[in-house]
């Protein structure tokens, strides 16, 4: 923030990856605040869920929204804010790892995607976010599972998903990438 002030005092404009990084920034310090209100849960298609993700990265050329075997009939009961901005933290961590492998090999071009998709399980349904970034060592996916990693972006996302009794899985290999994957289950009666 003492960055985005000095720039402002002094009369000067971020450039296009300074005002990238500016909307990042706030975007992870709004969904920092919204964690710390009380839960609003509610009855969502997991549809609507990826639908207001894919919304809020309309334009971008870098993520990919796919989805298997859903009917708006199917519903989970979840804080849909809460939610949205654990698989929008997951698309945020993607695209960093991705931009860090992108600078130590020297390319220019960003060509690498990341894939978002929501699959109908056995058991509910999976949000996954995969992407072919830097990847991570072995000791920061155990830290990941356990839930004690050093990161509020990760910390939360873990937090997020067990207060919804959701499971979490992570694989990733160094300079390969990292696949997350979230599981609900689907509710099976409404109480309205």
């Amino acid at each position: 923030f003492l960055w985005i002030d000095l720039c402002l005092r002094k009369g000067s404009q971020p450039n296009e990856d300074d005002q990238k990084k500016i909307m990042m920034l706030e975007k992870k310090v709004q969904s920092f605040i919204r964690t710390c209100r009380f839960p609003r849960l509610e009855y969502v298609s997991p549809l609507e869920i990826i639908e207001g993700v894919a919304k809020e990265f309309e334009g971008s050329n870098v993520v990919r929204f796919t989805t298997e075997n859903f009917s708006e009939k199917e519903e989970i009961m979840v804080d849909l804010l809460r939610i949205k901005d654990c698989i929008e933290n997951l698309i945020f961590n993607a695209r960093d790892a991705i931009l860090d492998k992108n600078k130590k090999i020297g390319k220019t071009d960003d060509r690498d995607f990341i894939h978002v998709r929501l699959i109908k399980e056995d058991r509910g349904f999976s949000i996954s976010c995969e992407d072919a970034g830097k990847g991570m060592s072995p000791g920061e996916v155990e830290a990941y599972i356990q839930g004690k990693t050093s990161g509020l972006g990760l910390r939360g996302i873990h937090r997020t998903v067990k207060n919804h009794n959701g499971e979490i899985s992570l694989v990733s290999k160094q300079g390969e990438g990292t696949k997350v994957k979230i599981l609900f289950k689907l509710s099976e009666e409404r109480y309205d």
